[in-house]
């Protein structure tokens, strides 16, 4: 099932010598019971769930009347969609095959094989077949349709004749070559196209180091796709100058020139997402990564030169072992995140207060997408890579030993075994508790009833599944599709942080950051934090060790405080604090209590003073919330009462919008007991609301 929409149409020009079309070894791939050219309901009852139709269509695929080779060449591709997990449209493809009678009519000379011209003359005569079936030019869905319809059937074929080792293939495609080597539970749905990295000897270069090494398990599929946008990005360059030989240059000065020139290539590109210059990260590995390529290749030359019949890779000498001197490249040494890396309390409090908007449905304001919530519960609360998240078993559990007891609600009661994505021999299970563990029995509760919803006997790979073309249940959530999410639910409720910028929940290693940071924060020894993000070393989680906002306050109102002088002062610490901040911010003084934010940050939490640390109140606005206490308790009521009508089922205590309002009342009631207990001195109190929620685990 390739994926090709990214690849250039054009770049197979239907003669290459490596293809040999042998359409009678296809049709001897299909199971027997496909093997027809007119398939309808009732020939093939365990692939009929596999086909999309209408509840009245009999036909599921007429290919009567093409060519021979054509008609066994479409039939394999199908199959190997049904194969893979994918559904196969019968109205598209009926359309689709109309088309394609129309546009084999007008050829001239005649053709046997979808192989006879490039993919590019294909989609050409295809649209037109369709301009003179509709009577107009077609429209984008119909181009659309088109060319995914083409891609899909040419590439499924082209790979099957492919003859030659899987590496030197234009296309690495898992789901089309098992012979791909790919790691334990690693998606085969990425794939690496080597149809634009030019000039070919590179081209030749690049994928026998990335195959031998892909091989031997030194890389990955997605490293792969990292060293192929360097060199693709380094074959330009090379093109611009017009270099024509592997070994670069024709001695040590000229190869000197030309990498420096690279490296001021590398120094004025902008990056494509934010329009700046390169990260450190991302200008580091454009310039590493072809000179590690060429010093691998250097190594293996006579291999190399023997694996693609290009002996112009023996003149590679020992200049190309290192393209730099020391210094020369980007330092990337570990650093702290950014401030801005770290998402604040109040932005956290108010993701996770949204984030069933997620799993809501569409017709409710949401976006329907039960899955994607939980993942993002997962992110919030264990601090894993996402893409550890998405490559998750679908039964990651593990138990304690010894056991835990009934009693116990608050500690850890299991293990989380993840893929460890980074760093081969770390550490792979984390301890996690009954929330995290009651979010992933959710999903897979709702995993084995969309199985059962969808015919598939088959148990689920991985926790969060693709809920389309994964009749095998074999594929994991894509990560796109996530991201897609996130920048909705940012979008859509309009996150944003203290100083009134958006918050950018498709960074979603600002969770691991935040996570990381809390910890240290929180006094929690530097040898368990590294344990428990999976670092080989304390020097990567020594770059979280900084200490926020709410760690300089604490710190304050822990010590003493000394006049200039040298003498103590006598006064109380959180006294202090407060004459300080209500100095600065007198103006905010609010109906019940006062707001004691520093002067330079704005606030975002809305209406959520009462469990914010930075709210004081005092007796004198106590019937105020005593009155909002009143009326919290008789919006729950009502609500209850109206979600038991809709659904027929009581509200559940794990509700997002119950939990917040139990927050509230909460709060309130701690607020108003705070005060009661000052009523002899009306001292003021402050953050009582917040600690409250922490007692409760709800905070």
């Amino acid at each position: 099932m390739l994926r090709s929409d990214t690849v250039p149409a054009d770049f197979i020009d239907g003669t290459q010598g490596h293809i040999r079309p042998d359409s009678g070894r296809l049709w001897l791939s299909v199971p027997v019971e496909l093997r027809r050219l007119h398939l309808v309901v009732g020939d093939a009852p365990e692939w009929e769930g596999r086909f999309s139709r209408g509840k009245k269509v009999r036909t599921l695929l007429d290919l009567r009347d093409l060519p021979e080779a054509i008609a066994c060449e479409m039939l394999y591709a199908a199959w190997r969609l049904l194969d893979l997990g994918a559904a196969v449209q019968v109205g598209d493809t009926s359309t689709f095959l109309r088309d394609l009678r129309r546009a084999l009519k007008g050829c001239a000379p005649p053709r046997a094989s979808l192989m006879d011209v490039s993919v590019a003359r294909w989609e050409q005569d295809l649209l037109r077949a369709c301009a003179a079936r509709r009577g107009k030019v077609p429209d984008r869905w119909d181009r659309q349709r088109i060319r995914s319809q083409l891609h899909r059937m040419y590439f499924a074929v082209y790979a099957a004749y492919d003859t030659r080792p899987w590496w030197r293939r234009e296309i690495w495609d898992a789901d089309s070559d098992p012979r791909i080597p790919l790691r334990e539970h690693e998606p085969s749905t990425h794939a690496c196209h080597f149809v634009d990295v030019h000039p070919l000897w590179l081209r030749d270069g690049l994928q026998y180091f990335l195959g031998m090494q892909m091989q031997i398990g030194a890389l990955s599929m997605a490293s792969a796709r990292s060293y192929l946008i360097s060199v693709r990005k380094f074959g330009r360059y090379l093109q611009d100058r017009g270099v024509q030989h592997p070994r670069l240059a024709e001695d040590r000065e000229g190869l000197r020139d030309l990498v420096l020139g690279w490296r001021g290539e590398v120094a004025s590109m902008r990056s494509e997402r934010t329009g700046g210059p390169l990260s450190k990260s991302t200008a580091y590995q454009y310039l590493n990564h072809p000179e590690n390529l060429y010093g691998w290749l250097l190594d293996h030359r006579v291999d190399l030169a023997r694996a693609v019949g290009d002996d112009r890779w023996l003149a590679l000498g020992i200049e190309h072992s290192r393209f730099y001197q020391p210094g020369e490249r980007p330092r990337t040494s570990a650093r702290a995140p950014d401030e801005e890396e770290v998402i604040e309390d109040a932005v956290m409090t108010r993701v996770l207060s949204v984030a069933g908007e997620l799993g809501r449905a569409v017709s409710d304001g949401g976006a329907g997408d039960q899955q994607a919530e939980r993942m993002l519960l997962l992110l919030a609360k264990t601090g894993r890579r996402v893409m550890e998240i998405l490559q998750l078993d679908f039964d990651p559990l593990l138990p304690l030993t010894g056991g835990v007891s009934a009693d116990d609600t608050d500690g850890f009661v299991a293990k989380l075994r993840y893929q460890q994505t980074k760093i081969e021999g770390a550490p792979d299970t984390i301890l996690v508790d009954r929330e995290t563990v009651a979010i992933i029995e959710s999903q897979q509760r709702w995993a084995r009833g969309w199985v059962q919803s969808e015919g598939i006997d088959a148990e689920p790979k991985y926790l969060f599944m693709r809920p389309r073309m994964n009749r095998n249940a074999d594929r994991c959530y894509a990560y796109a599709t996530f991201r897609q999410r996130l920048s909705w639910l940012a979008e859509t409720h309009e996150l944003k942080d203290s100083r009134g910028r958006p918050v950018v929940l498709t960074r979603t290693h600002r969770f691991r950051h935040t996570q990381a940071t809390s910890l240290i924060n929180a006094g929690v020894p530097l040898h368990v934090v590294q344990r428990y993000f999976g670092h080989l070393s304390p020097t990567m989680t020594m770059r979280y060790a900084r200490t926020l906002a709410e760690t300089h306050e604490r710190e304050f109102l822990r010590y003493r405080k000394v006049t200039a002088d040298g003498r103590q002062l006598d006064v109380d610490p959180r006294d202090l604090y407060d004459m300080l901040e209500l100095d600065k911010r007198a103006d905010r003084i609010l109906p019940n209590g006062y707001c004691l934010l520093p002067p330079r940050q704005s606030c975002d939490r809305g209406n959520a003073c009462l469990t914010c640390d930075k709210f004081a109140t005092d007796r004198t606005h106590r019937d105020e919330h005593q009155r909002q206490l009143s009326g919290l308790l008789q919006i729950v009521e009502a609500r209850r009462e109206q979600f038991q009508r809709k659904t027929g089922r009581e509200m559940p205590e794990d509700n997002i919008w119950l939990r917040e309002r139990r927050r509230e009342r909460r709060a309130l009631e701690s607020i108003i007991t705070a005060l009661d207990a000052t009523a002899q001195t009306d001292q003021a109190v402050r953050g009582a609301g917040v600690q409250a929620c922490l007692e409760e685990g709800l905070a």
